[in-house]
C-alpha cells in the first residue's frame, strides 16, 4: 500500500478512536494499534517465515498491517452502525450454537470413529456400489522413465526389458526426473498427456502393450504399456480404492453420531434433563 494510503488510514483510525496517534507508540514490539487492540510482531512472525530478504520482510508486515487496520475499523463502523440489531445477535447464537456441537461431533468421531478397513470391506462396498465407479476417461498402468541420455547404456536397457522395477528403482534413486516404477498404479489419460511430450504420445498405441522411447534434447523418455481401460467401463478397485475408504469413513461417521445422539437423548430423559410435554388435541 502507497505511503499516501497507510498515513490516511492511520489519521481515520486516530480519527474514530479518540486514542494517541498510533505511529508514538513507544513498545517497539507493536505494530500498529487500534481502538485499544494492538498488532505485535510475533502475531504475524509465521508470515515472516516465507520472506527471504529485508525488503520482502518489510512489504508482509506493511499489507498485514494495512489489512488489520482495515479490518479493526471496518468492524468498529460495524458495530456502532448496527447497534441493537436482534438479527445479527441471533446469528451469532446460532453460529456459536452449530461451532460448539461441529466441535464436539469431532471430538466425538476422533475419540470413537473406528477407521480400519479391510480389505473385504472395500471388495464388499466395491460390488454393492460398482454403478458409481464408471470411468470418465481412459485409464492405463505403465512404466514410464525420463533419464539424460548419457545413462542409456547396456545396465539400464537390461534392467528396462527385464522389468526387474527393484533393481530399477536403485539404479535411478539419484535420478531426480520423472520416475515412475509402480507396475501397479492406474494413470488417467489426459494426466499421461500432461507428464509425457506429444511427440511420445503421438507415438503410443495405448490398445497394445508395447515399448516405446523418446529422444528430447539431452534426455530420453522411455515408456511400457502394461493394460489399459477405456472409459465408460468399471474402474478397477485399486484406482477408486481411496474413493471407497473415504466413503466407508463418512458412512461409519454418520452411524456413530446418530448411535451418540440417541444415546445422549435416551440419557438426558432418565436423568430428567429433557422432557416431552403431550400435547391435547
Amino acid at each position: 500500500m502507497h505511503i499516501k494510503l497507510y498515513t490516511a488510514l492511520l489519521s481515520i483510525i486516530f480519527l474514530l478512536s479518540g486514542c494517541n496517534d498510533i505511529s508514538t507508540e513507544k513498545n517497539p514490539d507493536v505494530l500498529a494499534s487500534a481502538y485499544g487492540q494492538k498488532l505485535f510482531k510475533s502475531d504475524i512472525e509465521e508470515y515472516l517465515n516465507y520472506a527471504d530478504t529485508p525488503s520482502d520482510s518489510q512489504f508482509v508486515i506493511s499489507r498485514y498491517v494495512d489489512s488489520w487496520l482495515i479490518d479493526k475499523i471496518m468492524y468498529k463502523n460495524a458495530t456502532q452502525n448496527i447497534k441493537g440489531n436482534k438479527s445479527i445477535s441471533k446469528k451469532i447464537d446460532a453460529y456459536k450454537h452449530s461451532l460448539y456441537i461441529y466441535e464436539y461431533e469431532n471430538q466425538l468421531l476422533a475419540d470413537h470413529l473406528n477407521t480400519d478397513i479391510s480389505r473385504s470391506e472395500i471388495d464388499t462396498f466395491y460390488n454393492k456400489y460398482n454403478k458409481d465407479f464408471i470411468l470418465e476417461d481412459n485409464i492405463s498402468q505403465l512404466l514410464c522413465v525420463k533419464i539424460p541420455s548419457s545413462m542409456d547404456k547396456d545396465t539400464f536397457k537390461t534392467l528396462w526389458k527385464t522389468e526387474d522395477l527393484p533393481a530399477l528403482k536403485t539404479y535411478l534413486s539419484n535420478v531426480n526426473t520423472l520416475i515412475l516404477l509402480d507396475d501397479k498404479a492406474w494413470y488417467p489419460h489426459t494426466e499421461i498427456k500432461g507428464f509425457l511430450p506429444s511427440g511420445l504420445i503421438n507415438k503410443i498405441n495405448f490398445k497394445k502393450e508395447d515399448s516405446y522411447s523418446l529422444n528430447q534434447d539431452s534426455v530420453k523418455y522411455f515408456v511400457k504399456i502394461l493394460k489399459t481401460i477405456k472409459s465408460n467401463n468399471n474402474a478397477p478397485v485399486s484406482y477408486v480404492e481411496e474413493d471407497i475408504r473415504t466413503r466407508i469413513l463418512h458412512e461409519r461417521s454418520q452411524q456413530l453420531l446418530k448411535e451418540k445422539r440417541q444415546e445422549l437423548f435416551q440419557e438426558g430423559i432418565k436423568n430428567k434433563n429433557i422432557s416431552i410435554n403431550n400435547i391435547d388435541e
